[in-house]
């Protein structure tokens, strides 16, 4: 059974600090810095001080729980299958990186199976996450109410819901649910005084309700499915005493209720517009987003099998994914953390995950089970079984484990249900061992802190850059061009100086390149763009920059084959522009027939040059130059006065002349 538990020692709780830390500090720090590595490196330095606070306890011989669990294994052979992945990977610098946050949720893990050791210990966590969750919420509540106030579009839900916690509401909702669920279970199954169940009632209807009107169905199926596996644990592990379970169906009735009155709550404040969107959440309709994620997985797969032993790389996937699929947007994650595994560690890390569920799942029902009978245990473990079944779910579609705050939640929970799932496993820790491990770990530091190092170096130099370019502009338009130009060199010097401390991403080129492009330094900012293409290849957004800036520097020949690689990337309405540059760059390199047949395609598309009139006289000329269809070019320029009565563009004058010219001439000129 392993020797006694000693008391927790002074290191022992000064561990499990740093896990509360974790557990509630790392989620309310704001996302700043191009790469987000603020909130990493607190992450990593509060995982690494509390793994030395459990060193200092194991070379002193302290007694405490042991590993030895499949689910152990399983966490420790996942972190070791990334080594190899950074090693080899495509992307060293990215890999290096993203191995730090590997090891960062592996010592999170570890915190949790030696620092939490009784159920006050969970309570304590508990209180921490939940709180944490509860003020994203109301910063998310807030947006919301904004998003009423403004009479905002539906297209700009995303940005009003994203907190300065959360870039993307959506992710904010893989750390919600969590949260949502095992306040659930807590409130319904433990039994909590009078005071704590208002606090807990409370809290989840505020996170209920931005659940709700962030709209996943993601959020919706996680909540259901958790809530569902938990009822089964409890029903079958519990106690089987009628008035427990007629306890039970009054509690979830009251719930039930409790939902349906935020529902209709929150659809009476965001009136018929919220109505619709709660309606399309369940309507069984197959969306462009659920197609592009079908082909997303299928390229996943495909990434997979071309490095099918160690994969691309971890922290590689946005580095390597688009030589499989263009996207119009950068495509960081697989959308199912099956496969993101699968391509960035190979077969060897999919096996080690699959493994690592198993064991989990095995423990978790083990667990259950095993405290039947303990009333004060039981609904603990069910809350983190729930938590864990709803992060389960979302693996199915999403990424939890790429985001520090799901990630060392998840990790976390994995530790308290692998207690619960075994026995005593409490052992004194041999002082070799120990060496052994903290000799490992500053191996893997002296690795990895360089990268992270030069990371934070970079992004302290880019993060005013908006300031400063903001300030620059702003001297230009007051006429003072010699500070101006001052400003904007500083600015470019900072940006070149992160690029190169960091060449590992794209962010900082396109920087500079955008900087560059607002001070119409168009040269350089081209160098810059065609820099980030070749950090990040087949960004339909570094691709349309070059193509306008080809056109604006009137080198329509070069700047074809951007713009069609751009075309190829993204097709959507939003790349219409881009379609009108291709045409114009075709039409002023002789090819008009090419040019017509954009311009015509874009002209069917009503809505198109009703925004961008010019594109009916660029279509005209198109024709002019084929010698044919002079009735639809006459048409067109029209139509162009109708849009825009008031021009006196003497090309305008010019075009309208020729034509009329043509429609005089004999009728072999109006083919």
């Amino acid at each position: 059974m392993g020797a006694t538990m000693d008391a927790p020692t002074l290191p022992a709780r000064l561990a499990f600090a740093c896990l509360l830390a974790l557990a509630f500090l790392l989620t309310l720090l704001p996302v700043e810095g191009t790469l987000a590595v603020y909130k990493h490196i607190v992450f990593l330095s509060l995982a690494c001080l509390g793994a030395l606070c459990l060193w200092w306890d194991a070379v002193r011989g302290r007694a405490a729980p042991a590993l030895g669990t499949p689910v152990d294994l399983g966490v420790i052979v996942l972190a070791a299958v990334a080594v190899p992945s950074a090693a080899l990977s495509a992307n060293p610098g990215m890999s290096r990186y993203a191995l730090g946050l590997v090891v960062a949720m592996t010592i999170a893990y570890l915190l949790a199976l030696k620092t939490v050791r009784t159920p006050r210990d969970v309570r304590v966590l508990f209180v921490a996450v939940f709180l944490a969750g509860f003020l994203v919420s109301l910063l998310g509540l807030d947006g919301y109410r904004r998003f009423l106030v403004d009479g905002a579009p539906e297209a700009e839900r995303r940005a009003y819901l994203s907190t300065p916690l959360f870039a993307h509401s959506y992710l904010a909702a893989q750390y919600l649910v969590m949260v949502f669920v095992g306040g659930v279970v807590v409130l319904m199954r433990a039994q909590l005084e009078r005071r704590w169940r208002v606090a807990v009632t409370a809290g989840l209807l505020f996170i209920g309700a931005y659940l709700l009107v962030i709209g996943s169905r993601g959020a919706y199926a996680a909540v259901a499915a958790a809530l569902s596996v938990s009822l089964v644990l409890y029903l079958r592990s519990g106690p089987r005493r009628q008035h427990r379970v007629f306890g039970l169906g009054v509690r979830t009735l009251l719930l039930a209720g409790g939902i349906l009155g935020v529902a209709v709550a929150v659809t009476a404040w965001g009136a018929s517009g919220e109505t619709g969107r709660l309606s399309a959440a369940f309507a069984p309709v197959v969306r462009d987003v659920d197609l592009s994620r079908l082909a997303i997985w299928k390229h996943a797969v495909a990434m997979g099998s071309d490095h099918l032993i160690t994969g691309a790389g971890i922290g590689a996937f946005d580095t390597v994914f688009p030589s499989y699929r263009h996207s119009p947007v950068p495509v960081p994650h697989a959308h199912n953390q099956f496969l993101h595994v699968f391509a960035e560690l190979g077969l060897l890390g999919l096996i080690a995950f699959l493994f690592l569920v198993q064991s989990a799942t095995h423990a978790a029902r083990k667990g259950a089970y095993a405290l039947g009978p303990d009333d004060e245990r039981r609904p603990l473990l069910l809350a983190a079984v729930a938590a864990l079944s709803a992060a389960l779910v979302y693996f199915l579609f999403e990424t939890p484990l790429a985001w520090v705050e799901a990630g060392s939640l998840i990790f976390v929970l994995l530790a308290i249900v692998t207690r619960a799932g075994c026995h005593s496993r409490t052992a004194r820790t041999s002082p070799p061992l120990a060496w052994a491990a903290l000799a490992l770990l500053v191996g893997v530091m002296v690795w990895v802190v360089p990268a992270w190092s030069a990371s934070v170096r970079a992004s302290t130099l880019a993060d005013d850059h908006r300031e400063r370019l903001t300030a620059a502009l702003a001297s230009r338009a007051a006429g003072e061009t010699e500070q101006a130009g001052r400003q904007l060199a500083d600015l470019s010097q900072r940006l070149i100086e992160a690029d190169h401390l960091f060449p590992h991403r794209a962010d900082f080129s396109r920087l500079l390149a955008e900087s560059l492009a607002a001070f119409g330094d168009n040269e350089k900012a081209l160098a810059a763009y065609r820099l980030a293409d070749r950090r990040v290849p087949g960004s339909f957004a570094h691709l349309n920059a070059i193509g306008e800036l080809l056109m604006t520097l009137e080198r329509p020949a070069e700047a074809i084959e951007p713009l069609r690689e751009a075309i190829v990337t993204h097709r959507g309405p939003s790349s219409a522009e881009t379609y009108a540059l291709l045409a114009r760059a075709y039409r002023l390199t002789d090819r008009s027939e090419e040019a017509w047949l954009i311009f015509d395609d874009l002209i069917r598309r009503h809505f198109y040059h009703h925004e961008q009139p010019r594109v009916l006289l660029d279509a005209a000329w198109a024709l002019v130059a084929l010698q044919r269809y002079t009735n639809t070019a006459r048409e067109l320029v029209t139509e162009y006065r109708k849009l825009r009565p008031g021009d006196d563009d003497p090309a305008v004058a010019e075009l309208e002349r020729v034509l009329d010219e043509r429609l005089a001439a004999p009728r072999h000129w109006r083919r």
